[in-house]
């Protein structure tokens, strides 16, 4: 800058446009960028003017969906040049408030499945205070396979879609996990063979559990 002056001090400038900024010393919004508002103001000769800038940034809280597992979620924020400017993992549940940039951004959340991750995005400007709610759409799914003594197996789990050859899913029996919402024939492989159990119908937001028994006839 040319000129620094004190807010509510006046500076003598020679007519003219100028663009006027303020910044908090020391401080960063939470995409890494200095805490600070500008603006332009037209001086004209013998005429006092008067600049009023507000350093509140746009806030914007994340809440989240009860019932998730948020050691397996994450999030991140992009900006209109997909830029991840955002990112937070290992969420313990609890509203986070971020300080950024007025702008368009996306809000994306993973949800770790197993080797897969489910995830939604969501687009959103953001300007004064904004609320978004964190939901990826899941069912946690427990599968357990017995033999006719109630003992677990070491059996594979899998879910095929309506009319599909190759499952959308492959659990081991006894894994606790995520799983995408939808209408699924549940199949079992043990030792060579395999069983179906009939259709599963998973509904987002739900825990379900389930035993198998396999039976030796």
């Amino acid at each position: 800058p040319f000129n620094t002056v004190r807010p509510g001090s006046v500076a003598l400038l020679a007519p003219g446009e100028y663009r006027v900024a303020a910044r908090v010393a020391g401080k960063k919004l939470d995409d890494g960028t200095d805490w600070m508002v500008e603006a332009r103001v037209h001086i004209r000769a013998d005429v006092t003017e008067q600049v009023v800038l507000d350093l509140t940034p746009p806030r914007l809280t994340l809440q989240f969906a009860s019932g998730m597992t948020f050691a397996d979620l994450q999030v991140q924020i992009k900006n209109a040049s997909g830029a991840t400017v955002v990112e937070k993992k290992h969420l313990d549940g609890a509203d986070i408030v971020l300080l950024l940039p007025a702008g368009s951004y996306e809000l994306l959340a993973f949800l770790k499945a197993g080797k897969r991750q489910l995830s939604t995005r969501t687009p959103f400007d953001l300007a004064g205070e904004v609320v978004l709610r964190v939901d990826v759409p899941a069912t946690q799914l427990l599968v357990q396979v017995l033999d006719d003594a109630g003992m677990a197996l070491a059996a594979r789990v899998e879910l095929y879609q309506p009319g599909a050859g190759a499952p959308a899913w492959q659990l081991a029996s006894g894994e606790d996990a995520w799983v995408e919402p939808g209408t699924y024939q549940l199949i079992v492989r043990y030792r060579g063979e395999h069983r179906s159990f009939g259709d599963l119908r998973l509904s987002a937001g739900r825990r379900l559990q389930r035993q198998l028994e396999w039976s030796k006839d």
